[in-house]
C-alpha cells in the first residue's frame, strides 16, 4: 500500500502465517458452496428460482415455548415456517425492511470501477497492491499467476470515463496509475523523510527491497463494470427470532 504524492508506503508481512488471505471469484465459492449442498442433499432442501414475498413474525411477549414460527410466504404461494429467520440477502435487505429495522446510509460519492486484468507477463502473483491517489484508492488483487482482480475507486464522472474507453486507453490509464510519479510533492516528499529520519534514531530498521507491482497487458472483454460506492449500517443485527449476517 502506497501513497501517489509521497514516498509513503505500508507493507503488511506474513512471517507467522501461512497466507494473509485469499482472492476467490465468485463462481468459485458457488461451486463451493453447491458442492457441500449436495453433500447434504438428504437433509437440506434448495428452493432455486423462489422468491420470498411476505414475513410474519410472532409477538415477542408469547413464550419460545408458546409462540409460534416465523412464517414465510413465497412468490409461488408456498409458505414456510421456522424458529430463527436468517438475513443474508444484501444492502436492500427485504428481511431487515419487513422486520423495521432502521439502517444508518452513507453515499461516499464514488464509483468503482472493476475489471478482470491479464499481467505482461507471468511471475509468483500472490501480492495485492493498493495505491492511494487523489482521487481516491486503486487496488491490484491476484486471481493467478497471469491475471489479477481490479478495483479503482474514483469520482463518477472518471469512472464513466474509464468504463467508455478503449482496452488499450484503458490498460494504459491503469498502469499510469500505478507507476506515475505525476502527482508526487517535494513538500510531502521533504516532510516525510525528516519524519521516516526523526523514527529512525529511536528505532532504527534494515532496508526493505522495495517491491513493484506488476505491469498489465489487457483487460477481459466485457469484464469491465461500475458500481456506486456507499456505507449501510443496520441499527440492529438480532431482534426476536431474526438475525441479520449479511
Amino acid at each position: 500500500v502506497w501513497d501517489a504524492c509521497s514516498e509513503a508506503m505500508i507493507v503488511f508481512e506474513k512471517d507467522d502465517l501461512d497466507d494473509m488471505g485469499y482472492i476467490v471469484e465468485n463462481d468459485v465459492i458457488m461451486s463451493a458452496l453447491t458442492k457441500q449442498l449436495d453433500a447434504v442433499a438428504d437433509r437440506v432442501e434448495v428452493f432455486y428460482r423462489s422468491r420470498a414475498v411476505r414475513y410474519t413474525w410472532p409477538l415477542p411477549s408469547h413464550s419460545c415455548d408458546t409462540s409460534p414460527w416465523v412464517q414465510v410466504e413465497l412468490a409461488d404461494g408456498r409458505r414456510l415456517q421456522t424458529k430463527l429467520l436468517i438475513g443474508a440477502d444484501g444492502h436492500n435487505s427485504v428481511v431487515r425492511k419487513e422486520a423495521e429495522i432502521k439502517n444508518v446510509e452513507h453515499q461516499y460519492d464514488q464509483s468503482a470501477v472493476v475489471a478482470t486484468l491479464h499481467l505482461s507477463e507471468a511471475t509468483d502473483n500472490n501480492v495485492a497492491w493498493q495505491r492511494f491517489l487523489p482521487t481516491g484508492p486503486i487496488a491490484l488483487l491476484p486471481l493467478s499467476d497471469t491475471a489479477s482482480s481490479l478495483v479503482w475507486s474514483t469520482s463518477h464522472d472518471h469512472a464513466s470515463e474509464l468504463l467508455a474507453m478503449d482496452e488499450e486507453s484503458f490498460v494504459d490509464s491503469i498502469n499510469s496509475a500505478f507507476w506515475s510519479n505525476i502527482n508526487h510533492s517535494d513538500f510531502i516528499d521533504t516532510a516525510g523523510a525528516m519524519f521516516r529520519s526523526a523514527i529512525s534514531l529511536l528505532k532504527p530498521s534494515g532496508t526493505a527491497v522495495r517491491q513493484l507491482p506488476p505491469s498489465v497487458a489487457k483487460v477481459d472483454p466485457e469484464s469491465r463494470a461500475m458500481f456506486p460506492l456507499g456505507m449501510g449500517h443496520a441499527t440492529e443485527y438480532v431482534q426476536h427470532r431474526v438475525a441479520l449476517i449479511g
